[in-house]
């Protein structure tokens, strides 16, 4: 007896004849109809990844800018000179090839919020007229723990929800100063849509949030704020990353003495919290970091608004021109650089319903079109 108790420990341990049967029908039924036994979860097909695209375009030095003379080294982007009626084409095949219209999400302050403006009047989707006026009294209230509801009662004309349609696209606009709980609640909701495969799952989520942090005092506190706060996001950036393309766009600084006059730059400390940016992407694959826009709303400024600025101090342009270049105040961007904004998303979104390499006989003002870092490979 004592020779056989380890066959006997053994036999001991394996599954009956009874729960074999029972394991063998369980991994058939489970693989047909979805079910995990005992859990009560639904297997999933994993969510497809994000389509593929241009991204490179959104990379410093990777396209050309107004204030160039020479494009960029091959391999880099070159954003095509996109007409409106371009855009509206693009989104149209997307949707048609698609069959949903192409949705678009942004998450920021009042920059992002013209840039959502810019984008509806470049699509051609109809907005509401603002009916509400700034009142300078509002800022007196201004703090980071203000819910959504609180910011649209202080500031309607600035800080309220927003929403357009036009055919083949949708644009949302929600107001998210701060990366608080507010913003980590639009980031789920959008991976919750993605993953169920819902028409609004957004083909494109675009966020910011730097500049709002090095506006209230004391900065220092509030830098690690912003660096505490992107942290504790981190779980819903990368998981929406996963799901479709999520873009943070780099905030770049003010610069007063183009348009006030007065010879001093914003704060400074603004590009130096790109340093936490940059930390996130780090730990969170899939997420795009939008740097290519920096050269053209800070070098342009410097190098063409300031030569321009001395052209309508002497009556040779007129303000509404100089505006367009350069814009009206030291914090938002020009009607020109948002375009280029505009035109620098869609040769991402747009590489796979527009040919880029015939588009030179519908592009004006351009004798030479340059090739396009998409006409012939997209990233992933």
């Amino acid at each position: 007896m004592a020779a056989a108790w380890p066959f006997n420990t053994v036999r001991k341990s394996l599954p009956s004849r009874r729960n074999l049967l029972a394991l063998c029908l369980t991994v058939p039924l489970t693989l047909l109809v979805g079910k995990l036994p005992g859990r009560g979860g639904v297997l999933r097909r994993p969510p497809a990844p994000p389509e593929a695209g241009c991204r490179r375009v959104y990379r410093l030095g990777a396209v050309s800018y107004r204030q160039e003379e020479e494009w960029p080294a091959v391999g880099g982007c070159v954003a095509p000179l996109l007409t409106p009626a371009l855009l509206r084409r693009c989104v149209e095949q997307r949707a048609r090839r698609r069959r949903r219209p192409t949705s678009l999400l942004v998450l920021g302050d009042s920059r992002m919020r013209l840039l959502y403006q810019r984008l509806a009047e470049e699509l051609g989707a109809p907005t509401p007229p603002e009916t509400t006026k700034p009142d300078g009294s509002w800022q007196r209230h201004i703090h980071w723990t203000n819910s959504p509801e609180r910011w649209c009662q202080l500031c309607p004309w600035n800080c309220c929800p927003r929403a357009a349609a036009a055919a083949g696209v949708a644009l949302r606009f929600e107001w998210r100063p701060f990366w608080t709980e507010a913003m980590v609640s639009e980031l789920e909701a959008a991976a919750v849509s993605c993953e169920r495969g819902h028409r609004d799952c957004p083909d494109l989520v675009l966020v910011n949030g730097a500049l709002w942090y090095q506006l209230l005092s004391p900065r220092l506190e509030m830098a690690e704020l912003m660096r505490q706060q992107v942290s504790r996001a981190a779980p819903a950036l990368a998981r929406l990353a996963s799901l479709t393309r999520l873009v943070w766009k780099l905030d770049e600084e003010t610069i007063n003495d183009i348009v006030t006059d007065v010879h001093r730059s914003g704060p400074a400390e603004v590009p130096t919290l790109h340093a936490v940016v940059y930390d996130a992407a780090r730990k969170i694959p899939g997420l795009v970091i939008w740097s290519s826009a920096l050269p053209e709303s800070t070098g342009f400024t410097r190098i063409k608004c300031q030569p321009l600025k001395q052209f309508v101090r002497s009556g040779v342009l007129n303000e509404a021109t100089f505006h367009h270049e350069c814009g009206q105040d030291v914090v938002h961007g020009s009607v020109a650089v948002m375009t280029k904004a505009v035109q620098m998303m869609f040769t991402d979104l747009c590489a796979r319903d527009l040919d880029f390499t015939t588009l030179e006989e519908e592009t004006q003002n351009m004798s030479v079109m340059p090739p396009f870092c998409c006409s012939t490979q997209m990233d992933t």
